[in-house]
């Protein structure tokens, strides 16, 4: 009997942890997230909760398999130089990016007013978590425009991003959601600021709460206290015209004392290199809305001095990092959509892209392989011959091309709301690409 219970009780421990391996499940192939600290969420407005930050410099295994099974993984693909003369081109042929060192900051203000009244206004009906949005409340948004306040000139302010901010299409606090349950995509989040961007100050709203600006890639309304006016070009220049710096190479980084976050590809000016960490010049925002600098060390494993060099192998890599992110319309809730995927990890290497996927396709590329129309077959064929880094376009979605593992061409992609940064072989997205745009 006692070697009876004996047993008994070993297989019910047994099961306690078997039922305790279990609870750790992965959903949609990645961990259940974990909520990052209260105070965190206090410190930086605007923040939803997201996976816990974590250095990503230690590769996952499919990532060591990747690097020891392609080809000339660490030949450079172009130098600094060349990437350089990439942007300035890229500026030449898309409408949607400037060269923000050669902004004007001394602007028509009918120039700006048009841009102010042309902010986007999704049709009704539309829905924030308090409820469904009324026409009185796009009257509202729209009186807080301010429009009547812009000046014959206006005088740009030069400003930083001081956290991982949004930026919207309206002045307003308000989501824009398709139905009362939609919680991925707010129809008014146009994309996220990564800390430590340079952007120019073009006009303020009526209540104070959020600023017109323009970036290298976007124009919108932002939170004000998101923005540090500098209070020289000077102290500008420091972060858009960039000496020695380095770049994050992590996925989402927590930087200083205040709760911030940096994305992969944010850049810092470098004060100093020590062993196993570099000192660098962090944005901060005093009370009065100027811009402070404060001193943070950032380790090694999560940054790199410069730009990382642009080698397949690294392409790889710093794109493998993100799998398991989840997805974030405009980079809402501390995740990526596809194409905010794709400027990230091209970011590590300098590149400025275009930020929305209609306005990457076909462009961000020198050369371009059409897809569209042929079979199955043909495309695999088509697409397992490139030896370059290459995005995948189908109209509204962009995919990132790894190259072929044990015969099979594979692909990473952020898919939609509600699921994870994923990489599966070619065939399961295959349907409906347009073109294939290899950069190089």
């Amino acid at each position: 009997m006692k070697t009876q219970r004996k047993v008994l009780l070993l297989i019910l421990v047994a099961l306690l942890f078997f039922i305790a391996g279990c609870s750790k499940e992965k959903q949609n192939g990645t961990e259940t997230p974990t909520p990052i600290p209260t105070e965190a969420e206090d410190a930086t407005p605007d923040s939803t909760p997201a996976p816990t930050p974590t250095s990503t410099d230690e590769k996952p295994s499919r990532i060591e398999e990747w690097l020891e099974n392609t080809k000339d993984a660490d030949k450079v693909i172009l130098t600094h130089e060349q990437i350089k003369e990439y942007n300035k081109k890229l500026v030449e042929k898309s409408q949607h990016l400037i060269d923000i060192l050669d902004a004007d900051v001394v602007i028509n203000g009918s120039t700006v007013r048009n841009y102010v009244n042309g902010s986007y206004i999704p049709g009704l009906p539309k829905y924030d978590k308090s409820g469904e949005i009324t026409n009185q409340d796009v009257e509202e948004i729209k009186k807080n425009f301010n429009a009547d306040a812009i000046p014959a000139l206006v005088q740009a302010k030069y400003g930083i991003i001081v956290y991982r901010a949004d930026l919207k299409s309206l002045p307003t606090r308000l989501g824009f959601y398709d139905s009362p349950t939609d919680e991925y995509y707010d129809r008014i989040q146009e994309t996220e600021l990564p800390v430590g961007m340079p952007v120019l100050v073009l006009h303020e709203s009526l209540d104070k709460d959020f600023l017109y600006i323009q970036t290298y890639f976007y124009r919108g309304w932002v939170r004000s206290d998101a923005v540090a006016i500098c209070e020289s070009s000077d102290a500008w220049l420091e972060f858009a015209d960039l000496k020695e710096f380095i770049t994050i190479t992590a996925t989402l980084l927590p930087v200083g004392e205040k709760g911030a976050k940096a994305d992969m590809g944010c850049t810092f000016p470098l004060v100093k290199e020590n062993n196993d960490s570099y000192t660098i010049k962090l944005p901060e925002r005093n009370n009065d809305g100027k811009l402070v600098i404060t001193e943070t060390e950032i380790s090694k494993e999560d940054a790199v001095k410069g730009y990382l060099p642009y080698t397949k192998g690294n392409y790889i890599t710093q794109a493998l990092k993100f799998v398991g992110t989840p997805y974030g319309w405009g980079g809402l809730n501390e995740g990526h959509d596809c194409s905010g995927f794709l400027v990230s990890v091209f970011r590590t290497f300098g590149f400025k892209f275009p930020r929305n996927t209609s306005q990457q396709s076909g462009v961000i590329g020198e050369e371009v392989i059409n897809l569209e129309g042929l079979s199955k077959d043909d495309i695999i064929e088509k697409v397992s011959e490139i030896e370059h880094p290459a995005c995948l376009f189908k109209k509204g979605h962009v995919i990132l091309y790894l190259g072929v593992l044990d015969g099979v061409p594979y692909i990473v992609h952020s898919p939609s709301g509600g699921q994870y940064v994923t990489e599966e072989p070619l065939e399961n997205v295959i349907s409906n690409l347009v073109n294939a745009t290899i950069v190089k």
